[in-house]
């Protein structure tokens, strides 16, 4: 009975360890820009994947100044998350200038950000 409980929590642990390097799907390390999003859904999911990438650089900083990264692997891996940090800007900036674009077309003004600069 232990032996077979042991086989499955194992079995388990393994799927769990492998399946995110089996997905299909899109890999952190894939540096080529990501698609222009057309709905909110893929803006929500430009802005969660660039929140993600900020997180992974504080992580990878604190990494390197505990001393757990050499000098090497901090700079590669922080290349590369700097390289998918400016692909989800421009993403997100192309889609704010289409987002602008329809509303205009639609005949909605756009409003100027404020300047809290000249104080009140």
């Amino acid at each position: 009975m232990i032996l077979a409980l042991a086989l499955i929590i194992g079995i388990v642990a393994l799927l769990y360890v492998v399946y995110p390097l089996l997905r299909t799907g899109q890999r952190w390390d894939d540096t080529s820009p990501p698609e222009e999003p057309e709905t909110t859904t893929q803006l929500a999911d430009l802005l969660t994947r660039q929140q993600e990438t900020y997180a992974a650089l504080r992580e990878l900083t604190l990494d390197y100044q505990s001393g757990a990264l050499d000098a090497p692997t901090y700079q590669r891996q922080r290349q590369r998350y700097e390289r998918r940090a400016l692909a989800l800007l421009k993403a997100l900036d192309s889609w704010e200038a289409r987002a602008d674009t329809v509303l205009t077309r639609q005949g909605c003004t756009t409003v100027a950000p404020s300047d809290d600069t000249q104080g009140k």
